[in-house]
């Protein structure tokens, strides 16, 4: 029997169980006999708990197919007590949302197998202290919970390769896919949910990793939902139509406050064609872009036929300048007329590797390939109706291939196109570039990706201040950004924002505190340096005695208090200095000015300007 005759099948006896039900109750009898319920109705009666919970009675077999086959429980005979590890973890196995990875020498989903039989959650790492450990039943209730409003993939609970001090060998922590594909559930969402369960998210970006080192006792709700959460989530970043995390915040700052002007745009296309134009993420400059060999200019590479059709005074300074990304970023906007909403191709499964091998180029206006596809000027002229895997060598071709890695692994990785087609690039980084590296990073690096106004002031930018108050500076030292004058910092890239006395600090970028000195009497005042969840060391310093508001170890958010701008400055006025490192740094060193020169910084400069301009007056 296929299975949506089964499904329709047990919906209609589930139907037929609640009717006998009610009849009977109607004759004086409290429920019909065991008899006459058929196998299958006793099989699916917690089917029919749900429905009641849910308070509906399911008639419908489409929502019976959904309700039942993908989120109710199924009978098991588990008769572990209610809110056991045994329980929950039979909960996890039934719930279609929750999936497992299985390329990490141990089965994660082997251990919740094990679990859900009475045993204990087990390891068979060397490095473990015990091979067997009690889970702390709170996260696999965070887990269940955000399997609510989507996709969840377990990467590891007690699984190996981890540090023999590690929260996974004393069941206390979780590791979640990143991948928008595996996990659609929002960042945002998923926070919420390990607070809720007393579970905190620390700093590694390979995954989300969540530590649930206290024991929180959570009520059940004691609403139900009015709503179900959708029974068809489109995965990718490009299909979600909310920007990526993943975009450097200069860029992502810029689209994301021209996106509200263009709703039926998907804003992911526009960074998309972005990286792909320039290979890589471009530094953020209004001018000195050059020229293509086809007369192409500026961040989105613009002809001049089509920049005057679509050319925007962005900015309002009363020129149409297609090198100046305010003004570009409307006529890239332009061209994606029509994609919000779209799937990333039609047989997109969530899955970018799974989904490579399966999809076929069309070249219509249904899916997110078409428009990057269009943007090349290859709506018509390149690869049709025909598989990815499969497409010939071209500059359209590669515009599609790249454009479909950035947006299926939420800008995480693409095709190089320096090296082996086919060999995978860090989007973030972009393509490696031959030679001896310069010993001043690129601005491929970025503070924080959030737009959203913080404490008063802007995400990213690291002061709570406003535009008049950094223009005024501090008997007469004002930051150069606003003179200016050269912004070269002694010998090394970083920033001095003047500020008065008690400006408060606040992180560019969510991370963990692996330094800080509350220094009383320091030429330099106090400090603080976080290792961002981008791998990127910031460094914050010239700080007050006494305001620090962190403890290294401590994990921070965006735009979270640090402490304030001091008088100690080293002989200079207050300011505030603020600095980045790209990795393989993992701290910031000690070093005068001299040495600091020959180590490898990012420009923050560039980066700070476009959050400066986002300031209140």
């Amino acid at each position: 029997m296929s299975e949506p005759v089964i499904i329709l099948r047990r919906c209609l006896v589930t139907t037929f169980h609640i009717i006998s039900i009610v009849v009977f109750t109607l004759v004086g009898l409290s429920s019909p006999p065991i008899s006459i319920l058929s196998p299958v109705a006793r099989a699916i009666s917690e089917c029919d708990k749900f429905a009641i919970e849910k308070g509906s009675l399911i008639a419908d077999s489409k929502i019976c197919e959904v309700k039942c086959s993908n989120n109710a429980p199924t009978s098991t005979g588990n008769t572990a007590p209610e809110g056991s590890t045994q329980e929950l973890a039979q909960q996890m196995l039934d719930n279609a949302n929750i999936t497992y990875w299985t390329n990490n020498g141990v089965n994660t989903k082997d251990i919740v197998v094990a679990m859900s039989q009475g045993k204990k959650a087990y390891t068979t790492s060397p490095e473990a202290p015990s091979k067997e450990v009690d889970i702390n039943t709170n996260i696999l209730k965070f887990i269940l919970e955000a399997a609510e409003s989507g996709k969840v993939m377990v990467n590891a609970l007690t699984d190996k390769d981890h540090s023999s001090t590690s929260n996974h060998y004393k069941g206390l922590a979780v590791d979640l896919d990143k991948n928008p594909g595996n996990t659609s559930v929002p960042l945002e969402k998923l926070n919420e949910v390990a607070e809720k369960y007393g579970g905190k998210k620390n700093s590694e970006t390979n995954h989300h990793h969540y530590d649930f080192s206290t024991d929180v006792e959570v009520s059940p709700a004691t609403d139900a939902p009015t709503t179900s959460p959708s029974c068809c989530p489109v995965s990718g970043s490009g299909a979600s139509g909310e920007l990526s995390q993943n975009i450097p915040a200069v860029w992502r700052s810029l689209i994301a406050e021209t996106a509200p002007t263009y709703p039926n745009v998907d804003p992911n296309l526009v960074a998309v064609v972005l990286w792909v134009e320039n290979r890589g993420w471009p530094e953020y400059k209004t001018s000195g872009w050059g020229e293509s060999d086809a007369g192409a200019a500026g961040p989105w590479q613009f002809i001049k036929s089509t920049w005057d059709s679509m050319g925007t005074d962005g900015d309002g300074d009363g020129r149409k300048d297609r090198d100046n990304p305010k003004d570009a970023v409307h006529a890239a906007f332009k061209h994606h007329e029509g994609s919000a909403g779209k799937p990333i191709a039609a047989e997109f499964d969530g899955n970018a590797e799974s989904s490579f091998q399966k999809i076929i180029m069309r070249r219509n206006d249904t899916n997110l390939l078409y428009y990057a596809a269009k943007y090349n000027g290859g709506a018509r002229t390149g690869p049709r109706d025909v598989k990815l895997t499969d497409f010939p060598r071209g500059e359209n071709a590669d515009y599609t291939i790249l454009s479909y890695w950035l947006l299926a692994t939420d800008f995480q990785k693409t095709w190089t196109t320096s090296g082996t087609w086919g060999e995978f690039v860090d989007a973030y980084v972009g393509p490696a570039v031959s030679g001896n590296p310069s010993t001043t990073a690129s601005n491929n690096s970025s503070p924080a990706g959030c737009t959203d106004s913080v404490n008063g002031s802007v995400a990213g930018f690291p002061l709570i201040a406003t535009k008049s108050t950094l223009k005024a500076g501090v008997d007469g030292a004002v930051w150069c950004y606003i003179t200016s004058q050269s912004c070269k910092h002694h010998d090394y890239d970083a920033a001095d924002i003047h500020a008065p006395i008690g400006t408060k600090v606040i992180a560019a970028q969510a991370g963990r505190v692996v330094g800080m000195k509350d220094s009383q009497g320091s030429s330099n005042g106090s400090h603080v340096t976080i290792l961002g969840s981008d791998n990127n060391v910031y460094y914050y310093t010239h700080m007050e005695y006494g305001s620090i508001q962190v403890a290294e170890g401590e994990d921070v958010t965006i735009g979270q208090e640090l402490g304030a701008v001091g008088s100690e400055a080293d002989g200079a006025k207050p300011h505030l200095h603020f600095d980045m490192q790209p990795p393989p740094a993992t701290n910031r060193p000690s070093c005068s000015s001299a040495e600091c020169a020959s180590t490898t910084w990012i420009d923050v400069q560039p980066l700070l300007w476009p959050l400066y301009e986002r300031l209140p007056e």
